[in-house]
């Protein structure tokens, strides 16, 4: 499952996945478990500390399979992303 970051309305149904991939940025993961004061009510560490999980940590813009790249997009987080998919073209017909 791919997790454009880790604030509580974004990341809190992940634990209902116990047997995917949780893949997000690094620096959102890391940042998520030691947040600015100020931003810490947007984590709920319950939704991200989860033994036992399989987390795939990204550094930056990701390829995880062809025609699904995961985009860093720093802003709205320390490690934002967003997930850009394409399809090829169907071929036209005469």
């Amino acid at each position: 499952m791919i997790l454009s970051h880790l604030h509580y309305d974004h990341a809190g149904g992940a634990g209902l996945f116990p047997k995917s991939e949780l893949v997000v940025q690094k620096d959102e993961y890391s940042y998520a478990h030691h947040p600015a004061s100020f931003f810490e009510s947007f984590y709920y560490r319950k939704n991200f500390d989860l033994p036992g999980y399989r987390w795939r940590l990204l550094d930056g813009d990701t390829e995880l399979l062809p025609g699904v790249t995961v985009l860093r997009s720093d802003g709205h987080t320390p490690g934002t992303s967003r997930c850009w998919s394409s399809c090829p073209r169907p071929a036209r017909s005469s």
